[in-house]
């Protein structure tokens, strides 16, 4: 596992930097934390060992040395090898685990198993059975199902003759199932006719003409972004299938591509600001604050870059979204007012 402000490893190291800070410089834990994070800030924007030292020491009343930030670097690469030793471990555990339960099923399957059941000495095996007739085929289902003609009852009246044909109930129930089967054999001969039952490609909706950068989240047209599973064979004209052609879709493709990293550069992006920005935003009291303001025009307004605002505290455009200095409340005297880092 590398190190990464959000994970795990992180985390602890943050909670050793503030334990580190507290007891070297005599800082208080909510100083100390607001340090540790400047510290891991600067860690994660790969700044130079004596860039961190001196925005440190510009920013808060601690002095660190370049052997403190060594020491830094060192605790992450402990951090870091003692993670993986730890998966490692785990690893090799689960898979103790697995052979134990492979070895225990392996030793339950003989006890398990039926035993096997052998012809007597004066058993004679008997051979294979005569295949049916159609007509032997015909009775076993008129057995199961129900005889297709209608039955008649026949009964004796007073004079000695044969009375009206009149149909039996159940015979009739037996009828209607014969009916519903021979449907279903209707059903699967049409359907194996062709050998199998075929699926039937959706027609295409129309790729939209905005994608990869549409914003509309209720489109009902196609945004392809997997490979076509009946290429080169698609029946769709080129341009108009729900998913992409390899050799016919080489721009769309392309674009695909600039959008995937447009958005892994957004989202690495969001995370610096995240981690530069201050956390009280135009709140602030704190004149000497390092990190990120928004514009103190709009107190809505949102950071979308660490880039600084050529303004900064003059800044009246409601609409900017880079870093701008404390506000203008935070003066002198409200700085000696709250004296803490942050």
């Amino acid at each position: 596992m590398k190190f990464e402000p959000d994970n795990e490893i992180g985390h602890q190291l943050k909670r050793n930097l503030i334990q580190k800070i507290v007891t070297d410089f005599q800082k208080g834990q909510d100083d100390a934390s607001d340090i540790a994070d400047y510290i891991i800030y600067l860690i994660v924007a790969k700044k130079s060992h004596e860039n961190i030292v001196n925005e440190v020491q510009d920013t808060a009343d601690i002095t660190i040395t370049v052997d403190f930030v060594d020491l830094v670097y060192n605790e992450i690469a402990k951090l870091e090898s003692q993670y993986e030793q730890a998966q490692l471990q785990q690893q090799q555990q689960q898979q103790q685990q697995q052979q134990q339960q492979q070895e225990q099923q392996q030793q339950q399957q003989p006890s398990q198993q039926q035993p096997q059941v052998t012809l007597s000495t004066g058993q004679i095996p008997s051979g294979p059975k005569r295949l049916l007739s159609e007509e032997e085929k015909f009775a076993l289902r008129q057995q199961r199902f129900g005889a297709v003609s209608n039955p008649v009852i026949k009964t004796h009246g007073h004079g000695g003759g044969i009375s009206k044909n009149r149909p039996n109930g159940h015979h009739l129930q037996n009828n209607k199932q014969f009916t519903n089967v021979k449907r279903l054999e209707k059903v699967f001969n049409a359907g194996a006719k062709n050998g199998a039952v075929k699926f039937v490609q959706q027609p295409p909706k129309g790729r939209c003409p905005d994608f990869p950068y549409c914003k509309n989240k209720a489109c009902e047209k196609a945004h392809p972004s997997k490979n076509c599973f009946q290429y080169p064979n698609c029946p769709n004209p080129p341009g108009t299938c729900n998913y992409l052609h390899p050799d016919q879709d080489q721009e769309l493709i392309a674009k695909l591509e600039v959008s995937r990293k447009e958005y892994e550069e957004k989202k690495k992006n969001r995370m610096m600001v995240q981690q530069g920005s201050c956390k009280y935003g135009l709140k602030c009291a704190k004149q000497t604050c390092p990190f990120a303001h928004p514009t103190p025009s709009n107190p809505e307004a949102k950071i979308e870059t660490l880039d600084w605002c050529a303004q900064g505290k003059e800044c009246q455009n409601k609409e900017c979204t880079k870093s701008h200095p404390p506000p203008p409340t935070a003066t002198a005297a409200t700085t000696e007012k709250f004296d803490f880092f942050y």
